[in-house]
């Protein structure tokens, strides 16, 4: 007697198989499974009513937001070194920044940093599912610390935190009779302020 109650139910079962397999390399793939769909209609029905149930018992809980954030949680940190060029922003400022101040913070799974005539950008990536408030409480524990830059830059500041759909437009300025510097100081206080 075979395992399933009966004499030569598993030769079925697999000979079955054998049969839709044998359908899905003639073509008829979507034939067999919608022949499988309609053989075990008791079963998909019933997976198809709990996945409905889950969804509906979930959607209370569920985060509403009318865009919903999909970027992950990152603090970003600058500093500002006016007079000096990329390569010293990036020597003076943003280096030892990453090394003694932001490495080994809780969470941070990633770091970035962008270093340009005047200014230094560091961007922490922190972990999914990181609040940001206490990612950026374990960002300001670290600004608070002892470390010291160079007289050359202003103490490094937190930007506030912005959602991913914030950026309507960026603008960039160049010219070909002013310097960076006085680029820098035009367009912070004559353009954004």
């Amino acid at each position: 007697m075979g395992s399933l109650g009966r004499p030569g139910t598993i030769t079925r079962y697999y000979l079955g198989h054998l049969r839709l397999l044998h359908d899905a390399q003639r073509g008829g793939l979507v034939r067999s499974v919608i022949d499988v769909f309609i053989r075990f209609r008791i079963l998909v029905l019933t997976v198809a009513a709990g996945i409905i149930v889950a969804g509906v018992a979930t959607l209370p809980n569920m985060h509403r937001d009318i865009l919903p954030e999909s970027s992950p949680v990152t603090v970003d940190v600058q500093t500002d070194a006016l007079g000096l060029s990329a390569p010293e922003v990036e020597e003076l400022v943003t280096v030892p920044l990453e090394k003694n101040l932001f490495e080994g913070i809780l969470g941070v799974t990633d770091m970035t940093s962008d270093s340009i005539p005047g200014m230094s950008d560091i961007e922490l990536h922190f972990a999914p599912g990181t609040n940001l408030y206490q990612a950026r409480q374990l960002v300001q524990e670290r600004l608070n610390s002892a470390f010291v830059l160079p007289n050359v830059s202003s103490p490094p500041t937190m930007i506030q935190p912005v959602s991913t759909t914030s950026d309507v437009m960026l603008v960039g300025i160049t010219s070909k009779t002013q310097s960076l510097i006085d680029l820098s100081v035009l367009s912070r206080w004559s353009i954004f302020h």
